[in-house]
């Protein structure tokens, strides 16, 4: 895709002024304009962001509930720092006692 600069495009928008008014003429005009609009149009959105601990508490949250669910549903007699150490086993190495299919869908 190509950039167009403001200023170039005022340059072109002047040039073809002084060209006969024909149809690809009035075609290029048009394009022109569009493309300054694009560029006026185009700022930076400013997202607010999120604080730093509300972004590392949603994250535990989901790391907790994620745990929760597995040990309900599949291993209720295993306490959760079993499964907890099973699931950072399975990060790390790619291996776990825990089957691979419980950890990709922990639903029943």
């Amino acid at each position: 895709m190509v950039k167009f600069n403001i200023r170039k495009l005022s340059e072109l928008e002047k040039f073809l002024k002084e060209f006969p008014n024909i149809k690809e003429i009035q075609n290029l005009r048009k394009r022109i304009r569009t493309e300054k609009k694009k560029t006026k149009v185009s700022k930076p959105k400013i997202i607010p962001s999120k604080n730093g601990n509300q972004s590392r508490s949603s994250a535990m949250k989901k790391y907790h509930r994620y745990i929760r669910r597995i040990r309900d549903v599949y291993f209720p007699e295993k306490n959760y720092r079993y499964i907890q150490k099973q699931f950072k086993k399975r990060r790390e190495e790619g291996t776990s006692s825990i089957n691979e299919a419980i950890w990709q869908n922990p639903s029943p």
